[in-house]
């Protein structure tokens, strides 16, 4: 009747911890979102949908037929094959799944595209107390939020090619409100054919074909038009000076409540429905009677279908023979009444099992919803439960071995005092395993305070083994360690403060100053590796982790990964590969844009100096510096030099050394420069396999 497209929809056609919970169940579930309405600023992407509260319409974006381009639509959500009933941008397509339906600020609701073109759906008011809402009768509204009955725009008033029950075709004002078909079935977009009141006979109702006369209707009857004569809907004709509509609902066949009348010998009983509109046209009422007596009747008398009582007729009401239709719930009006129907006492009775099962499922998912909460916690309080026990027993295990050190346990509101609460302005710096701050203790003592990292991965064994490592080791060229803190998830040492930081102060290191600072590592590593209590393996050593002191005498620090090995060992092996970035070899990082070895091999290592000590520094000391350098990074460990020799060679420069060959590295293309200038790392593709203190 309506072309390629158009047709009408009758209502007969259609039949709805905690936060991982909620967040598990969720994701076994569509990409519905669960709520009827959008907020200004909220939007839907496409893939999103929002459903009306009874789940019986679907707002989302859709593609008709063998079309690729999406549209944003209403849909019925419980019927088989998708059938749209409304298209918000039938003639504006959007060729890909890159759209955004949103309802803004200011109270427009668009459709966005992925190229940032824009197409306004609808215009409201007043946005911070407006909504955009998807009802059960699939009407799109923008409403008010405090008052729904306050509709400030609906799709209704702009109808595409379905006729919904309660939308009205006519005139408004001077708007006539059509349906116009599609243009394909593949294809929304505004087709040939529409239907309508006609301009100049507003009693008839016309199909148009490009503008001519496809079909008339026929005057309207009092009850509807010829095309829409059918005992399941109920049509309102309305005219006056500033509209003439036609709107319609659907009546379920016997009225609008479930039920049916049984015959005799059957017990029965009457069902009180409230807010009925009684259309006088298909009145079929007798008699009047107070509402007791009605009611006994209507249970007894088989011809007998139902009592309409109208408010405040001194509680008298009319007796209903017949067919029960045409009746319709309404909120107000001068025909409301309150109406009894008869139903077997059966049914009436069996309404209260939807009821039943629902307060049984909603009790049970309660009862598993709380059980699995409480079994949640458990989990989480016998986890924390035996953290605490580990910490613990790291502290007392400290506390132990360290007697007789001046090693401070401090609680954390004493760190946190004491670097004001972490102040940015007190941080000193960043480690592989978590930032360093500057902190002043009651009594007037500057420390450094070594905060972990929570995604640090220095766990409680790297922990201790620093602390153990570090309280025990005395050494004018190893950082001293005043305390620590073990307090929950919170790891923290203190240092000696070092008020020079790192050695990256250019203007303060002349020559001397930086020979003083290689032969200061060279004492500690030799102190560490063959003079130590414990022989180590700093494993992690580079020019962020050497601190100066007032007087400018290195100190190194951050023994987080440090392996002891036997006194009778000559080396340590590892499996784990372990370091932070820090100095490498040129070509890791660069790509064979700069290497040492490359320059050396040239004669060009003057190249390597730094600009600022050029002038100043003895080329020969610098040569043997380099040389020695060389010789540390060799591949084969036999030809390295231990500590004892690194000493011996820069002490006496008379000592040959045997020339360098070319050292081992990662190929360049296993690097790049992006990884060497990232964050803070903890683990890094250094490999140090075979580690030897030498």
């Amino acid at each position: 009747m309506f072309g390629t497209r158009s047709y009408f929809v009758s209502g007969d056609c259609v039949s709805g911890d905690f936060l991982i919970l909620l967040v598990l169940s969720t994701c076994c579930m569509s990409s519905t979102i669960t709520t009827d309405s959008l907020l200004p600023n909220q939007k839907i992407s496409d893939g999103q949908t929002i459903v009306s509260v009874n789940e019986t319409f679907i707002l989302g974006f859709f593609s008709p037929g063998a079309s690729t381009y999406r549209y944003v639509g209403i849909w019925y959500n419980h019927v088989p094959n998708r059938t749209v009933v409304w298209v918000a941008n039938r003639n504006n397509l959007i060729l890909d799944t890159s759209g955004v339906l949103m309802f803004d600020n200011s109270g427009k609701l668009i459709i966005l595209d992925g190229r940032g073109s824009l197409f306004t759906v609808a215009y409201g008011s007043g946005a911070k107390d407006t909504e955009a809402a998807i009802l059960d009768s699939g009407n799109l509204v923008l409403r008010s939020v405090s008052n729904w009955s306050r509709v400030r725009w609906q799709s209704f008033d702009h109808p595409t090619d379905t006729w919904l029950p309660g939308m009205n075709l006519g005139f408004v004002g001077a708007q006539n409100q059509l349906l116009t078909s599609w243009r394909s079935s593949d294809d929304p977009a505004i087709g040939d054919y529409s239907f309508g009141l006609d301009p100049n006979d507003k009693t008839n109702f016309f199909i148009w074909e490009r503008g001519n006369v496809f079909y008339k209707s026929g005057p309207w009857n009092g009850d509807w038009y010829d095309f829409t004569e059918s005992q399941s809907l109920s049509m309102r004709f309305v005219t006056n000076d500033n509209l003439t509509t036609l709107n319609y609902y659907t009546i379920p066949v016997g009225g609008i409540a479930s039920g049916f009348c049984l015959g005799a010998g059957h017990r029965e009983a009457a069902k009180h429905i409230v807010h009925v509109e009684l259309l006088a046209s298909v009145l079929n009422i007798q008699a009047s009677k107070t509402v007791a007596n009605a009611q006994k009747d209507l249970i007894q008398e088989m011809e007998l279908d139902g009592l309409v009582a109208i408010p405040g007729e001194d509680d008298e009401c009319n007796l209903w023979y017949g067919t029960i239709m045409h009746l319709r719930e309404q909120q107000s009006g001068d025909a409301v009444a309150n109406f009894y129907l008869r139903l077997a006492a059966s049914e009436l009775e069996s309404t209260g099992a939807p009821v039943v099962l629902i307060a049984a499922t909603v009790s049970s998912v309660a009862f598993l919803i709380f059980a699995s909460l409480l079994f949640l916690l458990w989990i989480w309080r016998k986890k924390r439960k035996a953290k605490e026990v580990d910490t613990d027993s790291a502290i007392k295990l400290l506390e132990s071995e360290l007697t007789g050190t001046h090693f401070t346990s401090f609680c954390f509101s004493e760190i946190a005092d004491a670097t004001c609460n972490f102040l940015p302005e007190n941080k000193l710096g960043e480690g592989g395993f978590g930032p360093v701050y500057k902190g002043n203790l009651p009594e007037g003592q500057e420390i450094a305070v070594k905060r972990l990292a929570a995604h640090s991965g220095q766990g409680i064994l790297e922990f201790k083994n620093e602390i153990m490592l570090i309280a025990k080791l005395q050494h004018r060229n190893l950082v001293r360690l005043l305390g620590c803190c073990i307090q929950g998830e919170e790891k923290i040492l203190i240092y000696e403060y070092m008020p020079n930081k790192k050695q990256s102060r250019r203007e303060m290191l002349d020559w001397a100053t930086r020979i003083n600072i290689i032969e200061g590592i060279a004492q500690g590593l030799l102190y560490l590796h063959k003079h130590s209590r414990f022989r180590i393996i700093h494993r992690d050593l580079k020019a962020s982790n050497i601190l100066l002191d007032i007087d400018m005498n290195p100190k190194i620090s951050d023994f987080g990964l440090a392996r002891i090995f036997g006194s009778k060992e000559t080396e340590a092996n590892t499996k784990r590969v372990v370091g932070t970035y820090g100095y490498m070899a040129p070509e890791y990082a660069m790509e064979g844009i700069f290497s040492a070895w490359k320059l050396w091999k040239e004669g060009r290592w003057l190249e390597l100096v730094d600009p600022s000590i050029y002038d100043a520094c003895p080329e020969h000391k610098v040569l043997r510096c380099i040389h020695i350098g060389l010789m540390c990074v060799q591949e084969s460990p036999i030809n390295r030099p231990t500590m004892t020799e690194v000493i011996s060679a820069l002490d006496n420069e008379s000592t040959n050394l045997p020339d360098p060959k070319q050292p081992a590295f990662v190929s360049p293309g296993a690097w790049s420069a992006a990884d060497v200038q990232g964050g803070a790392r903890s683990i890094n593709g250094m490999t140090i396999t075979d580690t030897q203190g030498r």
